[in-house]
């Protein structure tokens, strides 16, 4: 029986080491399978941006590994330009700005010894930007300067609608967690918590509204001016200069009353040091005269 028994142990020994053969040569568990084939994957492309809400912050996918996002762009041009009349011209200006679905920010006239200047601050629609600085350009007799910049606050935009998406995530959180508290501190902790996070929401939604107006509309910083006959400035006369002259005394005045109330602290201690050295002389005099 014993002889038996030492002969199955081996055959035993050999069966399981052809079972481990296999389990090694025949190919890897189902778990390392996975891990291999998981491996073999191509890694993601980077910069790869599955969403991105533009337009407030459109991304166009296109079914790639890639997004294409959409360039921010602020546009600004500094123009001016000399005219024949400015008063035609400010007319002219206005209807091509209306006509190209802009507005006037800001409108202003000046005027020196040998020209009369308009100067306007035009806001018009990014896509009829270059069409209207053509337009305006023709107005001109003579381009004196017309300088262009465009900005790409692409990566801004990316960035704040980033930080934004986990602002909101966190606050979430913090209300969750909010309703969940039991103890006064740990309310008062939230809250405090939560506050911050929405005045950070607040403030990156507030440089995004204004990024979105500046991409929205491009800026055309311009001046139309005309030559006109240099004049000197008009004299003052005797009686203007001596009204002009009335009116600067009694401002001088005015103000020595002010500075005098001003050093009041000044002139009690001169009365208390005026009062102290006369008394002292009385004292004196006094013991001069006893003697």
């Amino acid at each position: 029986m014993k002889k038996y028994v030492f002969l199955a142990f081996p055959i035993l020994l050999l069966s399981c080491s052809n079972g481990e053969g296999s389990h090694f040569e025949g190919g890897l568990s189902k778990t390392e399978e996975q891990t291999a084939d998981l491996m073999m994957l191509p890694a993601p492309p980077e910069g790869n941006v599955s969403t991105v809400n533009f337009k407030e912050m459109e991304v166009v996918s296109d079914n790639t590994e890639l997004a294409v996002i959409q360039k921010q762009i602020i546009k600004t041009a500094q123009v001016r330009i000399q005219v024949e009349k400015v008063k035609e011209s400010k007319t002219i200006v206005s209807q091509l700005v209306q006509k190209a679905g802009g507005y006037l920010a800001t409108s202003n006239e000046s005027r020196d010894n040998a020209s009369y200047t308009a100067t306007f601050v035009i806001r018009v629609p990014a896509a009829k930007f270059e069409g209207l600085l053509e337009e305006l350009l023709k107005q001109g007799i003579f381009v004196e300067q017309n300088n262009v910049t465009a900005q790409d606050v692409t990566e801004e935009f990316i960035d704040i609608q980033t930080r934004l998406k986990t602002k909101r995530a966190l606050e979430t959180r913090y209300l969750e967690l909010l309703k969940q508290a039991k103890t006064m501190k740990d309310i008062l902790e939230l809250e405090k918590a939560l506050q911050t996070v929405r005045e950070e929401i607040e403030s990156k939604e507030g440089r995004l509204k204004y990024l979105t107006n500046q991409v929205g509309y491009s800026t055309i910083n311009l001046d139309i001016y005309e030559q006109v006959p240099y004049a000197a400035a008009p004299e003052i006369g005797f009686w203007s200069k001596l009204f002009a002259g009335a009116g600067n005394g009694w401002g001088i005045l005015l103000q020595l009353i002010i500075g005098i109330v001003t050093l009041w602290p000044l002139w009690i201690i001169l009365a208390l040091g005026v009062w102290i050295s006369r008394r002292l002389y009385i004292k004196r005099k006094l013991r001069k005269e006893a003697l």
